[in-house]
């Protein structure tokens, strides 16, 4: 089951193209609950943008798994700038969030309280995820998530951020 609620956190993020502002030194972190079978798991995912290369355009990204009782867990990968959305776009968003298909909502997550688009989240190839995504302007874009992949429900919430001016 972890396993596939890491896949499935990462996932979404990557759905969104994660982070506005893209700046060395932004950073995420996430409150993770994973729920399947009666079984829940709760983690930190921990996002941070860590180098940018100018010649080839692009961000080193760094996700960090932290799981009571567990080591932590470090990836990192490049990512081209232009998986990345900007405030232009998460302005965007917000400001014509029912064009998007979304709901104008305020939400209020650990990191705080926020304006938010609320969008539906589908798997188009598979239609096995379902759930919904609050884009904000926070780093990589995301205040909240909750889907539901093949039975297993995954809710994350923002619970610190940090985006350089």
């Amino acid at each position: 089951m972890f396993k596939a609620s890491i896949l499935t956190t990462a996932g979404l993020f990557v759905a969104i193209s994660a982070s506005a502002m893209p700046n060395v030194g932004d950073q995420a972190v996430y409150d993770v609950t994973s729920t399947q079978g009666g079984q829940s798991t709760k983690f930190a995912y921990v996002m941070e943008i860590v180098s940018y290369d100018a010649a080839a355009n692009k961000f080193l990204q760094q996700n960090k798994y932290q799981i009571p009782g567990q080591p932590e867990r470090v990836e990192t990968e490049w990512k081209d700038a232009s998986e990345y959305v900007s405030d232009a776009t998460v302005d965007d968003v917000l400001a014509n969030c029912r064009d998007y298909g979304g709901t104008p909502q305020t939400i209020k997550v650990p990191a705080g309280t926020f304006p938010t688009c609320k969008l539906p989240v589908s798997d188009q190839k598979r239609l096995q995820i379902a759930g919904s995504m609050w884009v904000a302007k926070v780093s990589f874009g995301i205040a909240r998530s909750d889907t539901t992949e093949n039975g297993q429900h995954t809710l994350v919430e923002l619970r610190s951020f940090h985006v350089l001016p």
